[in-house]
């Protein structure tokens, strides 16, 4: 298992044998030749992110790079302080929620947003000829002598917290919220997310039962926020009385949600209910991937706004946004990205916008989701077994006859009230097969003629 994984989210391997401090000197080293001028660096909460961020700074110092140090802050807070900073490169030494013994490194350009397609093929292409065998990435080097210039790294974390939770006040209305005195449940799950969702919530007003966050890199279930690695979050949220619960991945780019009674929510929904509230206020178009629920779709059309659809990968819903001039976008995984406060998927606004929802309704959490129409959604993967992508494209092009096809990302099948994602991974040889309908039946139905399709 000493492979990096390489893709248009940045790179991730296992600590100690797919990366390591060497390897993440020369990978900084190819890409800080791409830039010049300042960067922000920081990190999640995992241990092995101190030593590597300080690897990254050391080559980035070797290359005249002045560096903004954030330290153990959220994704989108880095993000947000490249932007807002005007740097011209951000690097997040994280592995969002892949398990504890991983890490790896997620590059942002000068618009504080990660590398959309256009920039990040030709780096990767470059990575991926410094991690071919026999090159110096993959040898095992001393960190290299660094002279710092004490004036050339400056330590900016608490500030860029600071302006983060400013910006998202900024954008509800807050005495409204804080009228409502809401109980609010989250779980940083020991993330880098913790404190600052702590501090937002306090800032709203809310009653906080905070668990698990101290920004400690103690993963204390599965970092993935879902139903099963949340059963016991669950059970607190309805033991202390919340109005909601709030889980979060170990980057906090994700936001996932918890009912009044300890329902962990679909991921599916916490977009659905951000667009809710933000077009509320003001119409616009929202953009999401193609792998997101239609429930999203239905919220724009209750209020005559369009939704635009693009691959999958948050790299290409914010070229969307950009291109749809957006006020609101993400995907169904949890990511929500307001371009009022950055171009990363931000759970932060997301919990802003979402408690700004139920003051206005005066409604329970399960009561809201209640009123979006039910449908059903699964998910399958299949193993190609020798065969490649373009066979079965073929295949599938020749046996499912839809209203209309999207072949932008993988296969999209489209009828009036369902559809199918079938689509390659970029990671295994595998197709990932995902479908959603009004029902059960409909959906398993789906998934199954997908199947049937590739299994002639």
């Amino acid at each position: 298992m000493g492979e990096l994984i390489l893709g248009i989210s940045g790179i991730r391997g296992i600590v100690g044998t797919g990366l390591t401090a060497a390897k993440v000197r020369r990978l900084v080293e190819v890409w800080g030749r791409t830039f010049s001028g300042s960067v922000v660096v920081g990190r999640d909460s995992r241990p092995s992110g101190g030593e590597f961020q300080q690897a990254a700074i050391q080559k980035l110092l070797q290359q005249r790079h002045q560096v903004y140090r954030v330290d153990i802050v959220p994704t989108p807070t880095l993000g947000r302080a490249v932007r807002q900073w005007r740097a011209s490169a951000g690097l997040q030494i994280t592995a969002s929620h892949n398990p504890p013994e991983w890490n790896g490194l997620k590059f942002f350009n000068a618009e504080g947003r990660v590398l959309p397609p256009e920039e990040a093929a030709p780096l990767l292409e470059q990575f991926r000829v410094c991690v071919a065998e026999g090159s110096p990435c993959t040898e095992t080097v001393s960190p290299e002598p660094v002279v710092v210039d004490s004036t050339a790294v400056q330590e900016c974390g608490e500030q860029a917290l600071q302006e983060h939770v400013n910006a998202v006040l900024a954008c509800v209305p807050v005495e409204k919220i804080r009228r409502r005195g809401f109980r609010v449940l989250v779980d940083g799950n020991g993330g880098a997310g913790g404190p600052l969702a702590r501090q937002l919530l306090e800032a709203l007003g809310c009653q906080v039962v905070a668990i698990h966050c101290e920004a400690d890199g103690f993963f204390h279930h599965a970092p993935e926020p879902n139903p099963h690695s949340l059963e016991q979050v669950a059970v607190e949220v309805a033991r202390h009385g919340c109005d909601l619960g709030i889980a979060l991945d170990a980057d906090a780019d994700r936001l996932v949600l918890l009912d009044e009674q300890g329902r962990c929510l679909s991921e599916e929904y916490s977009l659905a209910l951000a667009a809710e509230a933000r077009l509320r206020y003001e119409r616009g178009p929202v953009v999401t991937n193609l792998s997101t629920s239609r429930v999203v779709e239905i919220v724009c059309q209750r209020y005559g706004c369009p939704c635009y659809r693009t691959p999958v990968g948050e790299a290409h819903v914010v070229a969307g946004m950009r291109t749809h001039r957006a006020i609101l976008g993400g995907e169904g995984n949890g990511g929500i990205i307001d371009p009022r406060i950055g171009w990363v998927r931000d759970p932060f606004i997301g919990m802003a916008l979402i408690l700004q929802l139920l003051s206005e309704l005066g409604r329970p959490l399960s009561a809201v989701v209640s009123s979006f129409p039910s449908l059903v959604m699964r998910k399958e993967k299949l193993r190609l077994d020798g065969r490649d992508w373009p066979q079965a494209r073929r295949q599938l092009l020749a046996g499912i006859v839809a209203e209309s096809v999207d072949t932008r990302d993988g296969l999209y099948f489209r009828w009036a009230d369902r559809w199918l994602h079938v689509r390659p991974s970029n990671t295994e040889p595998i197709v990932r097969i995902i479908a959603e309908s009004p029902s059960e039946t409909d959906t398993n139905a789906l998934v199954q003629l997908a199947l049937d399709t590739l299994a002639r």
